[in-house]
């Protein structure tokens, strides 16, 4: 087994003792940064998760065209418009 080197450790803490507020400035720019970040993640994975279990307790929606008065069929690039959404189970 190799042995950890003393001076080099004791080095290392000296050169961060030796300028300790620009240590202390990047500590703290680092430490918003990666708060800022990790609350970003949190808030997508958030409203990700709210958007999927809210999808599938949404009513049924009857999508239909009127002519002159009258329910007529939709054309059908219409009805691939609609099954791509997100959420639309079966279009008919």
């Amino acid at each position: 087994m190799s042995k950890i080197n003393l001076y080099l450790i004791e080095y290392a803490i000296n050169a961060l003792l030796r300028q300790k507020s620009k240590n202390i400035f990047i500590f703290i720019v680092f430490t918003l940064l990666i708060s800022l970040v990790t609350s970003v993640f949190f808030i997508a994975n958030s409203i990700k998760y709210e958007l999927n279990s809210t999808v599938d307790k949404l009513p049924s929606i009857t999508v239909q065209q009127l002519s002159a008065g009258k329910v007529t069929d939709i054309q059908t690039h219409i009805a691939d418009d609609i099954i791509s959404i997100a959420g639309v189970d079966d279009v008919v």
